[in-house]
């Protein structure tokens, strides 16, 4: 296994945050792809390209075309009931293996990572959407004063 950047992307029209690992997505997105409607944030993570110890499997989801009308929205988790979950929704289509992560034990990261706190909307925008940030003021103030529920750590990045 190898470590990967994740980088977040935000969308202006749909006032939505995407992130991806994979290499072709992003060169497709700083290249333009879809109109320019993607623009790098500067921030993201790292994770794992395949299973490496003390990691699990990010499950990743896409909207249903038409469930949010023109809307659609991405979804990650590292939580295998969840991942099930959401694979018998028929609102979401499953993708992919997004990447590989740790995950907190008792809302602690393991030594040696550092917390990527998860944000959700609460559908503001219409559709759904949720935000992965390792910067604590960021979701602090999206939790506070943005409207976003807190849903606490996520995952754990590796350095």
């Amino acid at each position: 296994a190898s470590k990967v950047a994740v980088v977040e992307y935000f969308n202006p029209d749909f006032g939505h945050y995407f992130m991806t690992a994979q290499a072709d997505e992003i060169v497709g997105l700083d290249a333009g792809a879809y109109n320019f409607a993607f623009a790098r944030t500067g921030l993201g993570f790292n994770a794992w390209n395949a299973p490496a110890s003390g990691t699990v499997p990010v499950c990743r989801f896409f909207t249903k075309p038409g469930t949010f009308e023109t809307k659609s929205s991405h979804f990650y988790t590292a939580d295998a009931v969840e991942c099930d979950g959401l694979k018998s929704n028929p609102a979401w289509v499953y993708e992919k293996i997004a990447f590989h992560i740790a995950v907190p034990g008792g809302g602690v990261c393991p030594a040696g990572t550092s917390p990527v706190y998860r944000m959700y909307n609460h559908g503001q925008t219409g559709a759904p959407n949720h935000r992965f940030t390792t910067d604590l003021s960021i979701y602090q103030e999206f939790t506070t004063s943005k409207g976003w529920d807190p849903e606490g750590i996520g995952f754990c990045s590796p350095p």
